[in-house]
């Protein structure tokens, strides 16, 4: 299987920053001059990736499942074809499936132990279908043996064992057969590639060149690498830092690299900061790790140590575990809460005049904007679509239904139509206006890492909510301690998370006494 596998974008920046002081007086970290991404166009994301994600850990767990299917159609049709021979046996179903279930209880064990579905293996088509096939044996050898000392081998039919065997075989060759084909039609249409921005200095930029193009990374993490720009020219880093977080705002990066000899550099240490608020991994490059980094996320490229600075929580399976909790969940709570945004619409029309529905422009997933729709609660002459203004306890804007919508937050229930979207989650960070304050400073203006709590997407509900953070944030204290709930969240993002938050919402709006 040939595999482009993994784009990498190239940007020659001159780290040295010894050699200048800044305009601020300050440390320089180049030369001056603003990088472009008119004189960079491999930093142009593709249309296609504008399109749907796809990974190997995707790929790989789609191939488990087929393999498990495989065992168990070939089991199946063994017994029916086994049984159109033999006119009897349909009592012993039972202990058939019992066996077929057990076998591939053992053969998920023994396929998991010899990671077969690692990338590396998954890259080398001829080597996994001996491995394969030498695994498959090797498990119905095993189940063999516990038939024997079980003294159990007797009760089956050693034609349906044949035929179960060759069919599970033929199977399982023909699924790694299929996967080859996908995946190489995924590759050419640049569906399956990685997107890398490598940041840096043009001495070591050929070093790194050498390390993604090293054939034991290229078959672990799929990589090639893309050309650095024609020009040749050099930018402050912390300027190049600029460009690649705009551009990772519109298309995401899969990693950003940074490359250094100098990881305690303060220019870089507040670069990586800055790129960890990206949905991307951050990955930093040195030659010899300090003492205190390691065992911290350090992983091997090609000799190289790499520090994992970022790891971002929505990829591979946890974005389809995540879409399937928003649609399903979603769908059934927006059937459910019909009746109620009926009678709501209802009373909304008959106090004031204006739409029934609210929309403003809130901040999203990556930090992009997006609009919210919610019920209307003020009176649509005072109202304030820019968010700016806080509501306030008793505020004259909120009519008398609005203040009942607000306390109990039905008015926050159109947002499942958000959810539905894509543009929100059922659980996250709770979505801000843009120009929301606090202590008269925007936010990611007082708060360093407020942006990081944009790597999931907004939530109708979160973990902050139902921890009594609720109402009008107006103090830094209250602000801080959002923020701090809504990071753990990111950081500890899971399933089992989410449908806690879920079962507590409820208690936290009946007890909740905060909102108004």
């Amino acid at each position: 299987m040939r595999v482009r596998d993994t784009e990498i974008i190239a940007m020659k920046v001159d780290m040295s920053h010894q050699r200048g002081q800044d305009d601020a007086g300050g440390h320089a970290v180049g030369a001056p001059g603003r990088v472009s991404t008119a004189a960079m166009p491999e930093l142009r994301a593709p249309v296609h990736w504008r399109l749907m994600r796809i990974s190997w850990p995707l790929l790989a767990g789609l191939l488990a499942v087929a393999d498990i299917a495989v065992v168990l159609g070939a089991a199946l049709a063994a017994f029916v074809g086994h049984v159109g021979f033999v006119l009897h046996g349909w009592y012993q179903w039972g202990n058939y499936l019992a066996v077929t279930g057990l076998a591939v209880t053992l053969m998920a064990f023994i396929w998991h132990a010899a990671s077969i579905y690692s990338v590396r293996i998954l890259a080398k088509l001829q080597f996994q279908v001996r491995w394969t096939l030498a695994l498959w044996g090797l498990g119905l050898l095993l189940m063999a043996g516990f038939g024997f000392f079980l003294q159990a081998s007797s009760q089956f039919s050693r034609i349906w064992v044949a035929m179960w065997t060759v069919l599970g075989g033929v199977g399982l060759v023909a699924n790694r057969l299929v996967l080859t084909a996908v995946a190489s039609h995924l590759i050419a249409r640049g569906l399956l590639v990685r997107r890398v921005a490598l940041i840096a200095s043009p001495e070591r930029m050929e070093r790194m060149r050498a390390r993604f193009e090293a054939p034991a990374v290229r078959n672990l993490y799929h990589i090639g690498l893309a050309r650095a720009p024609a020009d040749g020219s050099t930018a402050a880093f912390e300027r190049t830092v600029d460009e690649v977080v705009a551009i990772g705002r519109g298309t995401p990066f899969d990693i950003v690299c940074v490359a250094t000899d100098d990881l305690m550099c303060p220019a870089v240490t507040a670069g990586v900061e800055r790129l960890r608020d990206l949905t991307s991994d951050v990955w930093v490059a040195f030659n010899d790790p300090p003492e205190r980094m390691l065992g911290l996320g350090v992983i091997d490229l090609a000799g190289l140590p790499i520090l994992e600075a970022e790891v971002s929580p929505m990829k591979d399976w946890s974005v389809i575990v995540k879409a399937i909790e928003d649609r399903v969940l979603g769908g059934v709570l927006l059937l459910l809460a019909a009746p109620i945004l009926l009678v709501a619409a209802i009373a909304i029309r008959l106090e004031s005049p204006g739409p029934v529905f609210f929309r403003q422009n809130r901040l999203g997933f990556n930090n992009r904007p997006f609009e919210i729709w919610k019920l209307r609660t003020m009176y649509i002459d005072r109202s304030d679509p820019s968010g700016e203004a806080s509501t306030t306890r008793d505020d004259s804007r909120v009519t008398r239904v609005g203040r009942f919508l607000r306390r109990t937050s039905l008015d926050e229930l159109p947002q499942l139509l958000n959810v539905l979207d894509g543009s929100m989650s059922l659980v996250g960070p709770r979505a801000h206006p843009v120009k929301m304050r606090v202590a008269d400073h925007y936010y990611h203006e007082r708060f360093s890492r407020y942006a990081a709590r944009h790597k999931v997407k907004p939530g109708l509900t979160g973990l902050a909510q139902v921890n009594g953070n609720r109402g009008q944030v107006d103090s830094e204290e209250k602000a801080t301690d959002r923020l701090r709930h809504d990071l753990t969240y990111v950081r500890n993002w899971s399933l089992a998370l989410d449908l806690k938050i879920l079962a507590r919402t409820p208690g936290a709006l009946i007890f909740g006494r905060d909102a108004y």
